[in-house]
């Protein structure tokens, strides 16, 4: 996981991310926004691979269909919104303290989330946080001081406890759409490689990931069932990464894997 910074926040919705399009004939080449809304999608899938701002490759997948038009309003929104609630990516640390202030919204120095270092620092929402109604710990991530990452999970670590993970991927569907399952398109052995559901457009990506998956099908109760506490997921985990501010620190972070740093 990751780690904090400074400042407090009430998250109602969530506006993010988006979903893949519906499309004209599987032989056509792909066109239209980023590449994609000429492409064939359906509930059913044809799935490309998507290889993100880190560098990993994935199968991507659509699981609901929605039409081109829809693919672009959704892609639109959230190249507009380009951050989280009203904190933009690219912004440097002192507007942010600035639009944290005006917001009464205060913050606490957090540990390393993975910007570690001179160049990286975290901070973490202080006070009790919500994403769409499911409590929520918020850490806002500074690249090169300006701000490039946004990581969101769960706050309570129970799977079972609340509909918490499903209030928080529909705080995103609904704005941006359903968006698009993923798994690793070079999985490890062993690993069924599923990453949960994944949003992109030309500046950002957002990842949600947790003990809920949209595209599984609901199991009615039957009449065995009467009687039985229903389980309903709880965990989850968003990152939120802009693809402009965050390329140069996986560029770096990949050459120092390499050379053994």
């Amino acid at each position: 996981m990751r780690a904090p910074i400074f400042v407090s926040l009430m998250l109602v919705a969530m506006p993010w991310l988006t979903a893949l399009v519906q499309a004209q004939e599987e032989s056509e080449k792909p066109k239209g926004v980023f590449g994609l809304l000429g492409k064939l999608t359906n509930p059913a899938g044809n799935a490309f691979i998507y290889k993100d701002v880190a560098g990993k490759e994935w199968k991507t997948k659509n699981f609901k269909h929605i039409s081109a038009e829809e693919g672009k309003k959704f892609q639109e929104a959230l190249d507009a919104k380009n951050g989280f609630r009203h904190y933009t990516f690219g912004m440097t640390a002192e507007e942010f303290l600035k639009v944290a202030k005006a917001h009464k919204e205060n913050f606490q120095r957090g540990s390393a989330l993975g910007l570690d270092g001179p160049d990286g620092t975290w901070v973490q929402a202080v006070g009790r946080q919500y994403l769409n109604r499911a409590g929520a710990v918020i850490q806002y991530g500074f690249y090169k001081k300006k701000l490039a990452w946004i990581h969101i999970q769960a706050e309570s670590q129970n799977e079972h406890d609340g509909a918490n993970a499903v209030a928080a991927y529909q705080g995103i569907a609904d704005t941006y759409g359903p968006g698009m399952i993923i798994h690793a398109a070079h999985p490890k052995k062993f690993d069924s490689g599923y990453g949960g559901v994944f949003w992109f457009s030309d500046k950002v990506e957002i990842q949600f990931y947790g003990a809920y998956d949209p595209s599984a099908a609901m199991k009615p109760k039957g009449r065995l069932d009467a009687g039985v506490t229903e389980e309903r997921a709880g965990t989850f985990y968003i990152e939120i990464r802009s693809k402009e501010f965050l390329k140069d620190y996986f560029v770096t972070a990949r050459k120092n894997a390499k050379a053994g740093m």
